[in-house]
Formats: structure tokens, C-alpha cells, sequence
């Protein structure tokens, strides 16, 4: 019965040529068995009649018979043979048909099942155990620094690292889960346990670990580690959508508060994300409607106390929200690929603001890590000099860490191409992620800017007073201008003055304010009042 019903499912499966031709020849067949039946049984009657007739050899009935027999015989070893064909057809249909649906429902490169398995087997599983005893703990894990991976040693070696965590994740699960790849560094996990017990949180902490540990590919020793989000079923929800969802908007919070960890969705975060995709919403339309400008904050010669030029700061000021801070929508901008449009809209307004102000002056602008990925950045940045009329030798550029990390070669030739403009180029934040001397060396930089969680704390600790002598000395050394940040006492500032700090910024120094301000203060500082 079993073959049978496969037949026919094959046999539906075909296209009408191929009904035709199967229906044609069983209908030969049948045709030519009949019309043998029947010359046989005429034969044997025609024998009988004439058998005492001496004419029966004239009539020669018996070639006929034996000719009739022969094409009989030879169309249905014809009908046979085709049939072997169709049912070799069949199976080979069969097989396609099985590997197409392998296909449809694992991931080509690790091996492992997909999204749309994943859904099935959630369904499968629910039906089966979730009603008796059994719960279903979510896991969305995406993996951090991947991207960086990739882009420094190669989509190659970023496969082999997919593989390899693939391999980890299944061997972590066992047989009491299902690992699938959700798409690029993202993995989904099901898995069952006795409800109430604390076995999906001791998963999460042992995945965590597995996933921390360096692995080698293509002769490197890497280290990424994953952020974890996790959702339960039944009580966060009773679908795999909604699930999942939740185990993302956990695994963000996972990443903002320390990648590498995991974090359980709790109800809370779902009012969190809706704030931030109204948060997305708003900055999209602020951005179109040109609401977020610049403020300028002084970039002070620390021996004469006489202003150098302003590092530019974005302020929104939202409608219903007052003053957003850039530490709340500048990530959401660059998570959004919204940040190249708002870097530009601030520098363009920057530039046409700084045009008028002494030639003295200099305007320093970040610019995110993800526009160095941008081929036409530097051509971007040259048309809005050119529009407003500033001159590429007032314009700083303020490159991160993070920027250096991803294409170190793409970077070195963004950073020739804007000093041969003429635009000055400096390292932020220095002393706090992947930059060395081998950086400052193979880059041709202008500045080096101490990061400010070495400046607050140099007065009460040793430790980080060594780091900023260390820095001081290496930008020396190098012919580098150093600039400190964060400097919020006159303690500091005569401290830095005494180690030979050429540069600094901070609200001692002044704080960012917009343009109209900048010009009336006449760019000059008065530290009393800061002091006040």
C-alpha cells in the first residue's frame, strides 16, 4: 500500500507529456494481449475446422499465427522496458524532490536546519510535549565582533568561523534541542526541559562560555563571544514569532549591557523597544527635516588658554522629548544606517556656521566606522567643502578605534586621500580599544586624543596618571599633537599644563553651545566662570 501511494503521488507528479505517453503505451499493451488472445483462440478453432482439409498448409495460418505472436511479444518486452524507464523516472523524482526539500529547510554553509525548520519543528514539538510537563526555553544568539572578522581577514575565514560555532552550538545542545541558523552571525535555539527547573539558564551561561573561547581558523586564534537573548514557552508567548521577537529585544539588552552575557526577556524591555522604534521614527524625520544641529564645544591651547577651534556635537531637540543626548540617538543612528545622512547634515551646517569665524579656527567632526567602508566618502566630504566655501585646512577629521579594526587598509587610504585635501585627521579616544604604535605609525595622523576616562581619574589614581604621561610621550615622540579630553577641574588642567599637554576640552574649558553663542562669546574662554 505504501508503494502504491508514493506511485501515485509520482504519477500526479508528472507533467501531462509524460501522462500521455504512459497511457498510450499501457493502452498498446493491452491491445496487442487482446488481439493475441483472440488470433490464439481463432488459430485453435481454425485447426479444428480444417484439420481434415488438405488445403490447411495453402492457407499457412501458422506463420501468420507465429509472425502475430512475435509482435505481440516484441511490443511488450517495448511496454516493459518503458515502464522500468517511468519508474526509474519516478525515483529519480523522488530523490530531487527529497533533496529539494533538504535544501529548502537547511542553511548551505553550516549545515545546520534553518529559519523556516526551526518553525516547523516548534510546531511539531508544542503539539507533542509543551502540554505535559515539558516547557520551551528560545535562544537568539548573535555573535559579537563577527563583522569586524570578516571585514579585516575575509569573508573566507568569516565561513570557517561560522562553521566552527556552528559545530560548538550543536555540540552544547545534544539531543534535547535543535540548533538552526537564523541568517549571518545569528543562531536560533530550541530546547526542552522539565518546567521549573534552572536547566535553560545553566544552557545560557554554558553557551556563553563555549562561545567565549578562542577558536583557530586559517591559522588565527580568534576571539568573539555572543550576546544571548532568551524567551520562554509557555509565559513569554505561544508562537515562534512572537518568541523570537522577544529573544531579540533581550539579546540587544544583552549587548548594551555587556556583550558576551545573556539576558531573560522580561516585560518591561517590550516598552523599551517600542520607545526605541518610535525613538527610530522620530530621527529618521529629524534628519529629513534638518532638526538635529551642531553645538561646538572649545578646543583650548592649554599654555595661553586662547581657543584653537571646536569639536562639532550634535543636539536634537525633539518636540515632545526636549533635549535628546547624542549618547541615546547616535546609536540608533548607526545601527539604522542612518548616521552617514546625519554626519553630513551636521557637517554641512558646520562648515557654513565656521566659515565666517576667524581663519585661526578649526572645526573638528567625528565621523562613524561605518563610513570608512564608503568608497566615495572622501568625494562626499569634498563636495560639502566645496558647497559651503571652508577650506579643507580648517576642517579635523576624527577617525575611532573601531574604524581601524575593520579595514586597517581601506583606512590608511582614506586617511592619505584627506591629507592630500589638505583636511586634518585625528585618533579619538586613543588608549581604549585596538590601536597602538603600529597605528600610529602606519597611519599619518595629525592628532592623538586622550580618551576622557584616563583624564577624570589621573589626579586619583596612579595607574591611569602613568597611561596619560606614556601617551604624552608617544605623541612626542611621533611629532603628534595630543588632546586631552574630559578636563573638568583646574587641578587637571594645571596637572596636564605641567606634563606638556599641548590641547584640551572639557566643560572646564566651555561647554557646547550653538553657533550664536560661539560668536558672541568672540571665542574666547573665561575659566573663572567655568570655575563658578
Amino acid at each position: 500500500m505504501a508503494r502504491l501511494k508514493v506511485f501515485n503521488r509520482s504519477f500526479h507528479g508528472l507533467s501531462r507529456r509524460e501522462h500521455r505517453g504512459l497511457i498510450n503505451d499501457l493502452v498498446i499493451l493491452f491491445i496487442f494481449i487482446v488481439v493475441s488472445f483472440t488470433l490464439a483462440v481463432q488459430f485453435e478453432l481454425f485447426e479444428a475446422f480444417f484439420e481434415l482439409s488438405r488445403a490447411y498448409e495453402e492457407w499457412e495460418l501458422d506463420e501468420l499465427f507465429t509472425l502475430t505472436m512475435l509482435l505481440g511479444a516484441g511490443l511488450l518486452l517495448f511496454s516493459v522496458r518503458r515502464i522500468v524507464e517511468l519508474k526509474r523516472e519516478i525515483r529519480q523524482r523522488q530523490q530531487a524532490e527529497e533533496s529539494a526539500h533538504q535544501l529548502a529547510r537547511h542553511d548551505a554553509l553550516t549545515g545546520l536546519p534553518n529559519r523556516r525548520f526551526l518553525f516547523e519543528d516548534f510546531e511539531r514539538r508544542k503539539g507533542l510535549s509543551f502540554g505535559g510537563g515539558k516547557a520551551c526555553a528560545v535562544y537568539l544568539i548573535d555573535l559579537d565582533h563577527f563583522k569586524a572578522v570578516n571585514d579585516v581577514h575575509g569573508h573566507g575565514i568569516g565561513d570557517q568561523l561560522l562553521q566552527a560555532m556552528a559545530e560548538r552550538l550543536q555540540g552544547a545542545i545534544g539531543a534535547d534541542g535543535l540548533v538552526a541558523r537564523m541568517g549571518g552571525d545569528e543562531f536560533g535555539i530550541l530546547y526542552e526541559f522539565d518546567r521549573g527547573a534552572d536547566c535553560a539558564l545553566r544552557l545560557a551561561r554554558r553557551l556563553t562560555t563555549t562561545l567565549s573561547r578562542p577558536v583557530t581558523v586559517g591559522g588565527l586564534s580568534l576571539e568573539l563571544g555572543a550576546s544571548i537573548g532568551l524567551a520562554f514557552c509557555p509565559g513569554d508567548g505561544d508562537t515562534l514569532h512572537d518568541l523570537l521577537r522577544k529573544a531579540d529585544v533581550a539579546m540587544y539588552r544583552a549587548k548594551e549591557d555587556d556583550k558576551g552575557g545573556f539576558r531573560v526577556f522580561e516585560t518591561e524591555m517590550d516598552d523599551l523597544l517600542r520607545e526605541r522604534v518610535e525613538l527610530e521614527r522620530d530621527l529618521r524625520e529629524a534628519i529629513r527635516a534638518k532638526q538635529i544641529v551642531p553645538h561646538y564645544q572649545p578646543l583650548v591651547d592649554l599654555s595661553s588658554g586662547s581657543t584653537l577651534g571646536y569639536e562639532v556635537l550634535s543636539r536634537w531637540r525633539h518636540p515632545e522629548r526636549g533635549m535628546v543626548m547624542p549618547v541615546t540617538f547616535i546609536p540608533i543612528a548607526e545601527d539604522t544606517g542612518m548616521i552617514a545622512p546625519l554626519t553630513y547634515l551636521i557637517l554641512r551646517q558646520a562648515c557654513a556656521d565656521a566659515k565666517d569665524w576667524p581663519e585661526r579656527l578649526f572645526i573638528s567632526v567625528n565621523l562613524s566606522p561605518s563610513q570608512f567602508l564608503d568608497p566615495w566618502l572622501v568625494e562626499k566630504l569634498l563636495q560639502i567643502l566645496t558647497e559651503t566655501g571652508f577650506p579643507p585646512r580648517r576642517l579635523e577629521v576624527e577617525i575611532t578605534e573601531n574604524a581601524l579594526i575593520q579595514d586597517m587598509k581601506k583606512v590608511k587610504t582614506v586617511v592619505g586621500s584627506l591629507r592630500n585635501l589638505g583636511v586634518r585627521v585625528a585618533l579619538d579616544d586613543f588608549g581604549t580599544g585596538y590601536s597602538g604604535l603600529y597605528h600610529l605609525r602606519e597611519l599619518d595622523l595629525d592628532t592623538v586624543k586622550i580618551d576622557r576616562s584616563f583624564i577624570r581619574r589621573m589626579l586619583s589614581e596612579p595607574q591611569h596618571a602613568r597611561i596619560v604621561e606614556a601617551i604624552l610621550g608617544l605623541s612626542k615622540s611621533l611629532g603628534l599633537d595630543a588632546t586631552a579630553e574630559g578636563i573638568e577641574s583646574g587641578e587637571v588642567y594645571d596637572r596636564l599644563k605641567e606634563l606638556g599637554c599641548q590641547v584640551g576640552q572639557g566643560y572646564y574649558l566651555g561647554m557646547p553651545v550653538p553657533a550664536d553663542d560661539v560668536v558672541r562669546s568672540g571665542h574666547t574662554i573665561d575659566l573663572a566662570k567655568n570655575v563658578a
